[in-house]
């Protein structure tokens, strides 16, 4: 079965992993896209919108319910050509990717010390991550649990930039949940302003604290430019086409950074 979703075409999905320990984490053979939030964000509703199922991912009214890294492999197609923001591009069937979505644990209410070591060991790591996306209630400024995911995201960047293998990138993206709560598109577009001006400034924050603590290290690279901000609603399925653009991106990103395959010898 495939399920067609703007541009994308999503194949089966399997269900695949749950993970509790960096041991138990499935091989890193499979680009992965992290979901990440404080609980209660939304990242197990925004799964589900993701992957066009109702119930794939638990959903609980209670705060804290996702307490492991659950991992849905599937293979999707994008049906565009670059740039891939521009709606205007040439449609192109592009080959189908192998991927995981990570609905990892929520931050904050219940979690404890070990989770968040644990999340933030996944990103430092995890060399199959190839995006980070950190889902926000958009009508809540950004809190310390927030910046927290901000800061282990620019730890984790860092990290591979200082890999001399040659890592490839981690992106990120910030994903505001439940925008169907806007009383009307002006309210959204304030929520959407306001949040990207202060995941803009966490950023650049943390890309000095880092740049000063490895001070003797070779000098970074400026800071990236602002991150993507994209506005969803998990109720009405708005954004979730935006979302899937994001993510093929970041896929591309992973191929053009792999090293070129041996020339056959002839």
């Amino acid at each position: 079965t495939v399920a067609l979703l703007g541009h994308a075409a999503l194949g089966p999905v399997d269900a695949q992993a749950t993970a509790a320990a960096m041991r138990e984490l499935p091989p890193g053979d499979v680009a992965e896209v992290a979901l990440l939030g404080r609980s209660n964000a939304g990242k197990s509703s925004l799964t589900n919108a993701l992957l066009r199922r109702k119930q794939l991912a638990a959903v609980s009214a209670t705060p804290g319910h996702t307490r492991a890294f659950h991992f849905y492999e599937l293979t999707a197609r994008a049906h565009w050509s670059a740039p891939l923001l521009d709606d205007a591009a040439p449609l192109e069937l592009r080959p189908a990717r192998r991927l995981r979505l990570v609905d990892a644990p929520g931050l904050g209410y219940a979690a404890t010390a070990s989770w968040r070591s644990l999340l933030q060991r996944y990103l430092r790591v995890r060399r199959a991550c190839a995006l980070a996306l950190h889902l926000v209630d958009p009508r809540h400024p950004l809190g310390a649990v927030d910046r927290q995911i901000v800061r282990f995201v620019v730890e984790a960047q860092v990290g591979r930039l200082r890999d001399a293998a040659g890592a490839p990138p981690l992106r990120y993206a910030l994903v505001l949940t439940k925008s169907d709560k806007a009383a009307s598109p002006r309210e959204r577009r304030q929520w959407q302003t306001a949040r990207a001006a202060e995941v803009a400034a966490a950023f650049r924050d943390e890309w000095r604290r880092v740049a000063g603590d490895e001070a003797a290290a070779p000098p970074l690279p400026p800071p990236p430019p602002p991150p993507t901000v994209v506005a969803t609603s998990a109720h009405d399925l708005s954004g979730i086409a935006g979302v899937w653009r994001v993510v093929l991106a970041a896929l591309d990103a992973v191929d053009a950074a792999a090293p070129p395959s041996p020339s056959p010898r002839l």
